[in-house]
């Protein structure tokens, strides 16, 4: 019975502890960025850019922060700005903020003036502008720039069509733990395409993207091992991934789930299901709940 009593009563002056540590960061961070320090003008935007912590998720008050702070150069907050202002259609301002962040050679702002030229979004498009802003960021080891130069070689999208280049700027970026690339990657290995066909190689890459949560990867991963190509046959694990998937809306995995249903291969109950059911947000939701279950049994033994 004490047991009963003293965990959820650990549990709820830890939420209370964690709660209280935030609040006094958030306030020592208001306090320097009302002084000027531009460094935690762009962290207090980052906190409402992305909703973090105790503060909620509001872009408004994000992008009055960045400007703080990108008024005063600070190069980061002048990207972040330039891509709120992208997300709000803003694009002439956000090119504005770009270039005066690429011109002290910030990768991502790189990265996002390419972006820019290749939509054609507050510049004239041009793919050859595109295509430089992409290897200015790529050459400093941006891996989503590494990646879009992969896939322009690929698609031979404003340079010649090659697909040793493309393998060459996907592992590039697949060696970063971009798991866009590590999936692709897996599925030019399972497909011989551009590499000789190797699937124990497949199922190295695409389980490199799964287990970061890569919805495509867990789904081919788990068809790997539904057919044991590349590893042992493994209809379960198979399903595992299959409904990692699914939960991510992956329309793919869905099917996979219903054919394996239709031939019989999934059990009406699972103790495996049944554990993660109790894992992950049920868990949090207990977690939260335990304290007040406890005020209320002790209200009524009362």
């Amino acid at each position: 019975m004490k047991k009963l009593i003293i965990l959820p009563l650990v549990s709820f002056l830890w939420i209370v502890s964690c709660i209280s540590q935030q609040e006094m960061d958030f306030s020592s961070l208001v306090e320097q960025a009302k002084k000027g320090n531009a460094e935690a003008q762009y962290n207090l935007g980052k906190k409402y850019h992305w909703g973090e912590g105790i503060v909620p998720e509001d872009k408004h008050f994000a992008k009055e922060y960045y400007l703080l702070a990108a008024n005063q150069g600070f190069t980061p907050a002048q990207n972040n700005l330039g891509t709120i202002l992208l997300r709000e259609r803003n694009y002439d301002e956000a090119v504005t903020w770009f270039r005066r962040a690429v011109e002290k050679r910030y990768a991502p702002a790189q990265y996002n003036l390419g972006v820019m030229y290749e939509n054609g979004q507050g510049v004239t498009r041009d793919d050859a502008q595109a295509m430089k802003w992409y290897r200015l960021a790529a050459d400093q080891g941006y891996a989503e720039a590494q990646f879009v130069i992969g896939t322009r070689y690929e698609n031979g999208q404003g340079v010649t069509r090659d697909d040793s280049q493309a393998m060459k700027w996907y592992r590039l970026a697949a060696d970063q733990g971009y798991a866009e690339a590590q999936f692709v990657i897996g599925t030019r290995y399972d497909n011989g395409q551009g590499v000789p066909q190797d699937y124990v190689q497949a199922v190295k890459w695409y389980r490199l993207a799964a287990d970061q949560g890569d919805a495509k990867a867990q789904t081919n991963l788990g068809v790997m091992y539904e057919n044991g190509r590349g590893i042992q046959k493994d209809i379960s694990r198979a399903i595992e991934l299959y409904r990692l998937a699914e939960k991510q809306r992956f329309e793919e995995a869905r099917w996979r789930l219903q054919d394996l249903a239709e031939a019989g291969s999934i059990p009406f109950f699972h103790w495996g299901e049944f554990l993660r059911w109790l894992d992950g947000e049920w868990l949090a939701f207990f977690i939260w709940t335990l304290p007040m279950m406890y005020l209320i049994l002790r209200r009524r033994k009362e």
